[in-house]
């Protein structure tokens, strides 16, 4: 990928990046600071297939916001009120309603909604068939749905 593509595949996918990030996180600056982070990352262990490149850079996004979950539990500090993906609106029910689901359900229904992956995409980046991919959203749209 030479430079300009990069900056296309960056611009094209950064929103849903941070959108990713945010739904695990819960502070913009933390989501933001993240999303680069996985750029680097991202940039320095491209792969070779290019219709794998964006579900690699978003399980890269998934597997650093765990990682920084993980160091919070470690280091217990008061949670940032950051900036919402979307100013004057309040989603924290959808996000604690999320945050109440398997840990499978959970990661289907970021990867799809906040990230914006299609079925194809997150059984690429989950390493899941397509038809079980299927069937866990499905499970975890009825557990979100009931929830709600």
């Amino acid at each position: 990928m030479d430079e300009r593509e990069f900056r296309n595949f960056y611009e094209a996918n950064k929103a849903d990046a941070y959108r990713l990030a945010y739904s695990y996180l819960r502070s913009g600056s933390e989501a933001e600071d993240l999303v680069q982070e996985a750029l680097l990352r991202f940039y320095r262990h491209e792969p070779k297939d290019a219709a794998k490149a964006r579900p690699y850079f978003f399980s890269v996004v998934v597997r650093l916001s765990l990682d920084v979950l993980r160091s919070r539990k470690k280091i217990a500090a008061p949670p940032e009120e950051g900036k919402e993906p979307t100013p004057g609106r309040d989603y924290r029910f959808l996000y604690e309603a999320i945050d109440e689901l398997g840990k499978k359900e959970r990661s289907i229904i970021r990867l799809h909604y906040f990230a914006g992956l299609s079925l194809q995409e997150i059984a690429r980046a989950t390493g899941l068939s397509l038809n079980a991919t299927k069937k866990r959203l499905e499970r975890a749209r009825k557990a979100l749905k009931e929830k709600l």
